[in-house]
């Protein structure tokens, strides 16, 4: 169940064009995006009037990062879950 897991700072980029989390939800893996771009943050938007497109390179990276699973508490059955259905899913985008 997701109450075990933890999120922290470990950061998979997802190639190109397959940003999407569905196929490690559907694998049983809860993710998180890793990051909104901070130009689109409310206060940015509000301060300086930044705009969807204005930094498309960072924007790219906020569409295809995804924070996974990491946890000291994590049991090895989890770390194992996690590590195929990750390996599983590179797999299909190649």
């Amino acid at each position: 169940s997701e109450g075990l897991y933890r999120f922290a700072a470990r950061c998979a980029h997802a190639p190109a064009g397959h940003g999407d989390d569905t196929a490690l939800i559907e694998r049983g893996v809860p993710v998180r995006p890793y990051f909104l771009p901070i130009h689109l943050q409310k206060y940015m938007v509000d301060q300086f009037d930044y705009r969807a497109g204005d930094f498309p390179a960072t924007e790219e990276l906020g569409r295809r990062g995804l924070a996974l699973p990491f946890s000291g508490v994590m049991e090895e059955r989890q770390v194992d879950q996690v590590c195929l259905a990750l390996a599983d899913c590179l797999k299909s985008t190649t």
